[in-house]
């Protein structure tokens, strides 16, 4: 998208996170935009011999300050101008410009990258570390979260090992599952239904594990339970941030070595469960072998989870703070 204000015009483009995750995007919310249900970033594009990074900060400072300051901010969707004008001939005799090297291009993308990487890292110990101060409950699962999502499992789970809510369980069912572990993930996941009939997250986080176990009756069926507790199904799509799981998930691998289960497949399990609110159909022997950590999966051995499938439905998550 387009985006001017009165005396400039930037870049802003959709990063395809849901909003629910915007925090794996950036733990400063004003470091982005939410639209359709979405992250998008915005980017100063004219500062040629600069960062990303700083692109990303001087685009999203224009847009703050332009929203802050109640100025003029016209957003431009060329998705839609596309559907209505053709594309511009701009062909002309000037010199095209010789592509930079293939190895200058890489040395600034690593640049960028570990840029990035250091900046969330220094984000991310400093949220924390707050977040540790607050010593209650609530600041523990934030806390909990985060570290999941940079990836430090361990840490996650130490921080929550002295709160038993369905909030807690939840997340440290969650935590498991990323980390590999399925029998963890499955109990700590019952304990939350048992604390909290009621939260459709949580069928859905259990539907998930099912999932990447290969048992697509159990699937269907936990999608359902998550569904059948909001008034529509419309509003369940956007509390559990899955009305787009179709479109994000692509192509996935399933549990059994040299099968793949497509985005129409996956379609087709959520809408089974849409569709029939009172089946309750019961889980395959895959379902039971999760529950006692014997299901054997392409990698990790005995409670290991495939992770190729495991970074595809990673988004999915839903997380109770």
């Amino acid at each position: 998208m387009l985006i001017g204000t009165a005396d400039h015009i930037f870049i802003m483009f959709d990063t395809g996170v849901n909003k629910k995750n915007a925090s794996r995007v950036s733990l400063n919310e004003r470091d982005y935009v939410i639209r359709e249900n979405t992250v998008w970033i915005p980017l100063e594009t004219t500062i040629i011999n600069k960062s990303f990074s700083e692109s990303w900060s001087m685009g999203a400072d224009g847009y703050y300050k332009t929203v802050d300051a109640k100025g003029k901010l016209d957003v431009i969707d060329v998705r839609k101008s596309w559907e209505v004008s053709p594309p511009s001939n701009l062909a002309s005799d000037e010199k095209i410009a010789a592509t930079p090297a293939a190895a200058d291009i890489e040395k600034f993308l690593v640049a960028d990258a570990q840029s990035l990487s250091a900046s969330n890292a220094e984000m991310v110990s400093q949220k924390v570390a707050y977040l540790k101060t607050q010593n209650n409950e609530k600041s523990s699962n934030e806390a909990a979260v985060i570290l999941a999502n940079a990836g430090k499992y361990d840490d996650a789970i130490g921080v929550l090992k002295t709160y038993k809510s369905a909030s807690t369980q939840n997340n440290l069912g969650n935590i498991y599952l990323l980390k590999g572990d399925s029998l963890n993930a499955f109990n700590s996941y019952s304990s939350a239904m048992n604390a909290d009939a009621n939260d459709g997250g949580i069928n859905l986080n259990l539907g998930l594990l099912k999932y990447l176990g290969g048992d697509h009756a159990g699937t269907v069926e936990s999608f359902t339970s998550a569904v059948s507790k909001f008034p529509t199904q419309e509003q369940a799509y956007a509390e559990l941030g899955i009305d787009n799981i179709v479109a994000e998930m692509g192509q996935t691998r399933a549990a059994e070595k040299g099968a793949f289960v497509d985005k129409g497949e996956l379609q087709s399990l959520l809408f089974s469960a849409l569709q029939d609110l009172q089946v309750r159909k019961e889980a395959r022997t895959a379902s039971r072998q999760v529950r006692r950590g014997e299901n054997k999966f392409l990698f990790g051995g005995r409670r290991g989870i495939d992770p190729t499938a495991l970074a595809n439905i990673k988004d999915f998550l839903y997380w109770k703070i």
